[in-house]
């Protein structure tokens, strides 16, 4: 079982967003292309950014490869927070959290607890 946070449109005309609260392997394989391949560009661009000008200081030394190693496990780690600080710039609304065991099962635990309701109360 997962913890699914979910997110919800300011329209409230879309189905909520459930975000996983776990890492994240493929922001840990590929670090902030990751993130933008995850569907969070803002905050993928402007890492994006800073690893390349970290890169760019850090040419030659050998604090390279260990900083690349843990970027890349940091951004994983965090990957959950860092999407939705995404989702909440972009307008979204933070909803109950769910537990299930995958994204489709959240969504329908969430249609069961607001069934009959406002969807945006």
């Amino acid at each position: 079982m997962r913890l699914h946070t979910a997110w919800l449109s300011p329209a409230g005309n879309k189905l909520p967003r459930m975000i996983a609260q776990k890492a994240d392997l493929l922001v840990l394989f590929f670090g902030w292309i990751g993130l933008l391949l995850r569907g969070a560009p803002i905050t993928g661009c402007i890492i994006g950014g800073l690893s390349i000008m970290a890169w760019s200081f850090l040419a030659g030394s050998p604090l390279l490869l260990p900083w690349i190693v843990l970027s890349h496990v940091g951004l994983s780690a965090f990957a959950t927070s860092l999407r939705g600080c995404e989702l909440s710039l972009t307008g979204w609304n933070r909803g109950p959290e769910i537990l299930a065991e995958t994204r489709n099962g959240a969504l329908l635990r969430y249609a069961d607890l607001h069934a009959g309701k406002d969807p945006q109360s």
